[in-house]
């Protein structure tokens, strides 16, 4: 966990994984469907070696922490979460979720620029 000092950074690289993984063109029913937690949680690199992926090394030491940001995601209305096959989580993005992905996935000049125009047109 030392690439993330908070859950909320986490959670913003979940986030983003989630939303490319359901608009991929060539993977339709994870838009249907979801995506297995798992999956979600290699590719947005909460896992990082395929042996944490593993059945055993994942149910016993890392689905806790993964768990645990996706629980606050939910809270936080960006992901629904359903019970899947054998126990695992299918992950969606709800509305919300799907509009921060995309403020978060905006390149560093276009974030600016909106901070830009959220203070000219909002004086204090």
């Amino acid at each position: 966990m030392a690439r993330w000092e908070t859950t909320e950074a986490m959670a913003g690289e979940v986030l983003v994984a989630l939303v490319r993984a359901c608009r991929d063109d060539r993977r339709p029913t994870i838009r249907e469907l979801g995506i297995d937690e798992r999956d979600l949680a290699y590719e947005s690199a909460l896992l990082q070696t395929p042996a944490e992926v593993e059945a055993t090394v994942y149910g016993s030491q890392k689905r806790g922490m993964v768990l645990r940001v996706l629980r606050k995601m939910q809270q936080d209305g960006l992901i629904s979460m359903q019970m899947g096959f054998h126990g695992v989580y299918r992950v969606l993005p709800t509305s919300k979720g799907e509009e921060y992905a995309d403020s978060l996935m905006l390149p560093w000049y276009s974030k600016m620029w909106e901070r830009l125009r959220g203070r000219t047109s909002h004086p204090t």
